[in-house]
């Protein structure tokens, strides 16, 4: 069983870079610098999990059970402080353009801004837009929020979901602990 969620986690990675790439038209060296880091956690809990089944001899289903529940956990988790860094560090206030939704990452807005004498065209990154898709318009301009280090990279609203962190937080800690143990009551056992 283990073997099965391994290779599906990994072709979920594999998904998660090539609809990156496709919609956004990205090349590999700009996804290899961490804008869909996702993808890579994924092909990550992939193999891990083809490596737990793999020591134990496809013999413990119970292990690869707590372990794909561990991997959910770590990815709620990886997302959610992914998120809370990136709100934070875009800071730097510029005044972009929207363009459109992008299909992939939730139906993002896209923006073209300019720092400096550079021009972007970007996806926000993930940010709460239920209340503001309505009212965004192409071709208007609207107050983003980018990263000055990695200008690239921008929301549309500084707005951290506490009530998503509040549930998925504990949820992440809460799928972790149970592999945790059983991976202790293996090792003394």
């Amino acid at each position: 069983m283990g073997i099965v969620i391994g290779i599906s986690e990994i072709l979920l990675g594999l998904y998660e870079l090539w609809t990156g790439a496709k919609f956004n038209g990205l090349s590999l060296h700009r996804k290899m610098k961490g804008l869909y880091s996702l993808g890579f956690a994924f092909i990550g809990c992939g193999c891990f999990s083809i490596l737990i089944c793999a020591l134990t001899s496809l013999q413990n289903s119970m292990l690869d059970t707590l372990t794909w529940l561990a991997e959910m956990g770590v990815l709620l988790l990886y997302g959610s402080f992914r998120d809370i860094h990136r709100l934070r560090s875009c800071k730097l206030e510029v005044c972009g353009v929207f363009s459109h939704f992008s299909p992939t990452l939730g139906m993002m807005p896209v923006f073209t801004y300019k720092v400096g004498k550079q021009q972007y065209r970007e996806t926000s990154q993930p940010c709460s837009m239920e209340k503001y898709r309505a009212q965004l318009r192409a071709g208007e301009t609207y107050t983003i929020f980018v990263n000055e280090a990695r200008p690239s990279i921008f929301v549309f609203r500084k707005k951290i979901e506490r009530a998503n962190y509040f549930l998925t937080i504990p949820l992440g800690v809460i799928l972790i602990i149970p592999w945790i143990i059983y991976c202790g009551w293996l090792l003394t056992n």
